[in-house]
């Protein structure tokens, strides 16, 4: 009865169309593109496999970035309004579920799963500040769904952000490094719980890496075995 009350109060509206009936239209959701690619955390090219290339790889580097769909038209449309104005959090379910099958289907990121051992999955934190604007952490909610999906362990709490950055899409990607720099630690209780654990980081847009180089060498300097990216959409 209350779902019924607030679907006539507030009726749902295509985010990219505003045609009435789902956040994500059936037509609208069609002109999504799942990828088959992702980039190299490392230099940014490509990377067919998702893995960060050999080359490239250092100490603390990540071990490869898997991503779900490309970020543009609807799914762009989508996103924002999952982050901003009007905050559609439910948006969140159709995130996470395009994901899955994404990784479903992806053979490396299953081969990596099937070898795995000690598997948690956490996302990136938002500052208290952003946090209370919009009430929830967008990529905490993915991640969640996510690890139910996949019956994985979820830890919205292995990170903390230590400061308010700016919003990385303000930001040319030369000052998106800069921005990020010293912007998050390891909460102090799982410091000593990392050896060992292969650790999946959730986030919403992958775009310059920036972000994720920085929480993936914070995990891999705390022991973790080793660190991959579950991105929903990514910036081609």
């Amino acid at each position: 009865m209350k779902e019924l009350l607030l679907s006539i109060l507030f009726p749902k509206r295509c985010v990219n169309c505003k045609r009435f009936g789902k956040y994500i239209c059936d037509d609208c959701f069609a002109r999504i593109h799942y990828l088959d690619f992702s980039k190299c955390i490392e230099c940014m090219k490509p990377s067919v496999s998702s893995l960060t290339h050999a080359k490239c790889k250092r100490k603390n580097s990540m071990d490869g970035v898997f991503v779900a769909v490309e970020y543009k038209s609807v799914i762009k449309k989508a996103v924002y309004s999952y982050k901003y104005e009007p905050y559609i959090y439910h948006l969140g379910e159709i995130f996470s579920r395009l994901m899955y099958e994404s990784l479903v289907q992806n053979e490396v990121a299953q081969n990596v799963l099937s070898v795995s051992s000690n598997v948690w999955i956490t996302c990136v934190p938002l500052h208290e500040k952003r946090l209370r604007k919009r009430g929830y952490n967008q990529s905490e909610i993915l991640g969640r769904k996510l690890s139910e999906k996949m019956k994985l362990r979820f830890n919205s709490n292995l990170l903390i952000r230590t400061r308010n950055t700016i919003a990385q899409f303000k930001l040319k990607k030369e000052e998106r490094a800069k921005n990020i720099v010293g912007a998050f630690e390891i909460t102090p209780k799982y410091s000593e719980k990392m050896r060992g654990k292969t650790i999946f980081i959730v986030d919403d847009v992958f775009t310059s890496g920036a972000t994720l180089r920085e929480c993936g060498k914070l995990l891999k300097k705390a022991g973790a075995k080793a660190v991959y990216g579950l991105i929903f959409s990514m910036e081609q």
